[in-house]
């Protein structure tokens, strides 16, 4: 006996789990990862009882096996912890098993997306729901910053929680760069939508007032987009634009230059339709006085000197390791040792994702990946080139301008470490490929052995992923539930929170708190030695960290290990 699942519940749960991340904070929290993680687990489940995965589609041909190679030396990267100070070994190693563990959830979540979007995409109509889908998403992102601006409350988001990091968010993101990145995809989407119903106008699939209304909406959505864009101040995500702009422009002019006239009339509508947004005249003196002051020379000059310092090291880093990496995930544990004496802050990202990817991953997982995903785009440049592909021409150069510009925005960014918008790009690299191949329900391959095992085996794999993010839900929980409590409940709190998690954070705070209960008087040696294990506990997770080192070195200071601690102190 055979179960079949609706394709439209299985696209209803890869829908709701693009529509999650982004309006969940980019995802960047344990308890929306651990959502995200189940919604994308229950639609590979859900594949279960759907169509078979056409292996001859380019997603299962090249991108995916880029990233279960990636994944595969994560694996073997985080059997094998060994600290960056430590000497260089041949074999696959990580500088923080935490911080690779975390980043094999994630990824595994981009490797569910991969298998499960080009099942449920199964045909263009598909493929246009989710560009409307992934337009909308930007219209409502883009209408949250722009009400935050207009009511002075650039802090709070959703107009009631204050952001926890200083880092000028804007609308549900923590950071205006990556909501930046999510807007222009969705711009690119709009402009996608737009040249699609301007063919089905011309095939007389719709009226003339029909096609105007539609047109007038995706242009206003375009415009509320743009505008929030310039809300944001980011010149990379701009810059991203301009340049992958460029390119549709140049694919679309080929081989008839009529469409490239098209194209330009629709960005000259765009920015018309700008001012005539509701809210363009609350904003539009300190929106232009805020663009001035990001774009002059002396900032320009700055921003590109602090990277190109982030960079430096970066680089210096990938050349000690340059085969395997250091550990995926693990850049902020890698780069200390590397970082310049003039950077102060903690880096946690290289500013450039593909940057960052080669120090992680080195020479071998950087190239599996993105050779993977360059075959996939120009197989599907090279299909879509065909006379055949007329109809979808318009929706698949919206989807290929959304996902160069994140690839462009990806080289002074790093928005590809936010799952929500790297899932979003995964999900629109499927649809892409649904385009190139020219693919239609009808045409989906029946149920078989084979496609049932592999989709019984893709499941099992997303479920360890959903179950692994499960543990951090807890240990956030229990971490902020204790931080208003007494000291003893607190202690207790905080090593919940250690034990389900492991992070080098927990570790650190039980071992502060623990030091503090010895007080200043004659130490509790019971409260510092527990101090001194839960520190080493943290160091072990992030060996190179000079808070954790200074840290440590205070606790043995306190402990009469005077030499000890002094070797930790001036190490750093």
């Amino acid at each position: 006996m055979t179960w079949r699942v609706p394709n439209y519940l299985s696209e209803a749960l890869l829908s709701s789990a693009v529509l999650l991340g982004p309006l969940a904070f980019g995802a960047v929290e344990p308890w929306s990862l651990f959502l995200l993680c189940a919604l994308l687990s229950a639609t590979c489940l859900s594949c279960l009882g759907g169509r078979a995965p056409d292996f001859s589609q380019a997603v299962y041909r090249s991108i995916l096996p880029g990233v279960l190679c990636l994944l595969a030396l994560g694996a073997l990267q985080r059997l094998n912890p060994r600290a960056i100070l430590e000497p260089w070994t041949p074999l696959p190693s990580t500088a923080s098993p935490y911080a690779t563990g975390r980043a094999l959830r994630v990824w595994g979540a981009y490797a569910t997306a991969l298998w499960c979007a080009p099942q449920i995409l199964a045909g263009s109509t598909a493929v246009r729901r989710l560009a409307s889908l992934v337009f909308g998403l930007g219209c409502v992102v883009a209408l949250v910053g722009v009400v935050q601006a207009t009511q002075g409350e650039e802090q709070l988001i959703y107009g009631f929680r204050l952001a926890p990091y200083p880092l000028d968010p804007f609308g549900p993101y923590y950071n205006r760069d990556h909501a930046a990145s999510l807007l222009v995809m969705a711009m690119f989407c709009g402009g996608g939508l737009l040249w699609d119903q301007a063919v089905f106008w011309r095939d007389r699939e719709r009226s003339v007032y029909d096609a105007a209304a539609i047109a007038g909406l995706i242009l206003f959505g375009i415009g509320l987009n743009s505008f929030g864009l310039l809300i944001t101040r980011s010149v990379g995500a701009l810059a991203a634009l301009i340049a992958a702009g460029f390119v549709v422009a140049a694919l679309g002019a080929w081989p008839r230059t009529g469409r490239a006239l098209c194209l330009g009339l629709i960005l000259v509508l765009t920015a018309m339709a700008i001012p005539l947004t509701p809210v363009a005249h609350r904003v539009r003196n300190g929106v232009a006085v805020s663009l001035a002051q990001k774009l002059t020379v002396s900032h320009a000059k700055a921003a590109a000197a602090d990277r190109l310092v982030l960079y430096h090291g970066a680089w210096r880093a990938f050349l000690d390791r340059p085969w395997l990496g250091s550990g995926l995930g693990a850049f902020q544990q890698t780069y200390y040792p590397y970082q310049p004496k003039s950077v102060d802050a903690l880096v946690d990202h290289a500013h450039c994702d593909w940057l960052e990817l080669l120090v992680e991953a080195g020479i071998l997982g950087f190239s599996a990946y993105a050779l993977g995903l360059f075959a996939f785009l120009a197989s599907c440049a090279k299909s879509l080139s065909s006379p055949v592909k007329r109809t979808v021409r318009g929706l698949s150069l919206g989807l290929g301008g959304a996902i160069l510009s994140f690839m462009i925005h990806g080289l002074v960014d790093f928005s590809f470490q936010i799952p929500a918008n790297a899932l979003v790009f995964f999900v629109l690299l499927a649809g892409l490929g649904t385009l190139a191949r020219g693919g239609s329900p009808s045409s989906a391959p029946s149920r078989g052995a084979l496609g049932y095992k592999a989709n019984a085996a893709a499941a099992l794999a997303a479920l360890a992923v959903a179950m692994g993010a499960a543990p951090g839900v807890l240990a956030s929980w229990h971490y902020l539930s204790v931080k208003q409590t007494s000291p003893a409940s607190r202690a207790a709190g905080l090593a919940k929170a250690a034990e389900l998690d492991g992070s080098p954070r927990y570790y650190s705070e039980l071992a502060q708190h623990e030091a503090s209960l010895a007080g200043e008087g004659p130490p509790k040696r019971a409260n510092l030695e527990q101090a001194l294990a839960h520190s080493q506990a943290a160091l072990r997770q992030d060996p190179a960290n000079p808070s954790l080192r200074d840290l440590q070195g205070r606790i043995l200071w306190r402990l009469g290990r005077v030499a000890d601690a002094r070797e930790l102190i001036e190490g750093n």
